[in-house]
């Protein structure tokens, strides 16, 4: 539950109570504790007419900023994988493949 927990950006000390499925009810459904925070600021920020934005206070749980993110390197792939490429169409996209297309001729129930 812990990393669920962590998941979800709540602190460390929260302690959640219930059952191992009380608890991923709990926490599955349950908003990040920053975008929790995030969305309390603005709305103050915008309900008592502050005039700056972001507030200057600092954030009570955001982490500190870490430096700029690498760019992934796009990594090979293992030979025993090659022997699955085929020559095909490329996918026609959401809702268009051939199983959507037999569903939309069948006849409804």
């Amino acid at each position: 539950m812990r990393e669920m927990a962590r998941l979800q950006t709540f602190p460390d000390d929260v302690e959640i109570l219930g059952t191992i499925a009380d608890a991923q009810r709990q926490l599955g459904n349950a908003v990040p504790s920053h975008l929790a925070e995030m969305l309390a600021r603005a709305i103050a920020w915008q309900l008592l007419g502050a005039r700056d934005w972001p507030p200057p206070v600092k954030l009570a749980i955001l982490p500190a900023k870490n430096g700029p993110l690498q760019p992934a390197a796009p990594l090979p792939l293992p030979s025993r994988f090659l022997a699955l490429r085929g020559k095909h169409e490329a996918h026609p996209g959401t809702g268009k493949g051939n199983r959507a297309a037999a569903r939309m001729l069948a006849p409804s129930e």
